[in-house]
């Protein structure tokens, strides 16, 4: 894998009328080759954690990424990846037991890890939004509602979550 590859956020939706924006200009990606193929999915987070130290990637958001696989390709889903570190308390231990009460987490650990969703297509931009920009929601929808929301090909209802129930 180059470690120079582009990264792009694809889920941003057009910020024009959808019918004023011009029709493809090129032939659609192709799934196969692809230069991610067979790529282990702890390589793939160090490479998304190792962008934040190229010049050029600034502006990415180096704590997520999306990963389309054969499931996805079938039902119009993809994984959500995301690097969640717990808020800590500066001024206490990051083993201070008072840690998980300032700043619970669901499942009570407090060191980063990753997490991640299969969610339908969709819903990916507005998920990854709510990530970045609200700790609540991500807390209180995401993370504490992964399981409720799921279901039996665990892709995780974003939009019954967010809405208290009845999916789409």
């Amino acid at each position: 894998m180059d470690p120079n590859q582009w990264v792009a956020n694809y889920f941003t939706p057009a910020r024009k009328d959808r019918n004023a924006i011009a029709g493809e200009s090129r032939a659609p990606v192709a799934l196969s080759p692809d230069s991610f193929e067979g790529v282990q999915l702890s390589d793939m987070q160090s490479m998304v954690l190792s962008l934040k130290e190229h010049p050029d990637a600034m502006h990415l958001d180096h704590e997520k990424f999306a990963v389309l696989d054969e499931q996805g390709v079938k039902d119009r889903t993809v994984v959500i990846h995301y690097q969640h570190v717990p808020s800590l308390d500066p001024s206490l231990s990051p083993d201070d037991p008072r840690q998980q009460e300032e700043n619970p987490e669901p499942d009570g650990d407090m060191s980063p890890k990753w997490l991640s969703w299969r969610i339908k297509w969709k819903y990916a931009y507005i998920m990854t939004s709510n990530i970045s920009e609200s700790p609540a929601v991500l807390y209180e929808t995401y993370m504490a509602k992964a399981k409720e929301f799921t279901d039996d090909d665990g892709v995780f209802d974003v939009h019954a979550a967010v809405h208290g129930g009845g999916g789409d």
